[in-house]
């Protein structure tokens, strides 16, 4: 591998970090009240919730498609850790919360 190859894979690899990195981020008033369970707010933090994950969409999309002509393995890094945050965060949160349910 030259080096050229590896500060592409490495691009490619902070695109995806950034974007699940937002994910979380998204989810995490989510996760909250969840694990503390305020009844009066929970229709705010989903509603938090997706504000911010539409956020995250548009930035997401913005920055994808805005960086492909000047760094395409970035740009390609951000699209697919959109689409892999998509999926992995809930389904990761999904089983964290199952997994304490059978502990408490």
């Amino acid at each position: 591998m030259t080096a050229d190859q590896s500060g592409s894979s490495n691009q490619a690899a902070a695109g995806i970090a950034a974007a699940v990195t937002g994910h979380v981020v998204a989810a995490a008033p989510f996760l909250y009240t969840v694990f503390y369970l305020v009844p009066d707010s929970v229709f705010m933090v989903a509603w938090l919730t997706g504000t911010l994950e539409l956020v995250l969409f548009v930035v997401c999309m913005a920055l994808g498609f805005g960086l492909r002509p000047t760094s395409p393995n970035l740009a390609m890094g951000v699209l697919s850790g959109w689409v892999f945050g998509l999926i992995a965060i809930p389904c990761g949160g999904t089983a964290a919360i199952g997994f304490i349910a059978v502990l408490v």
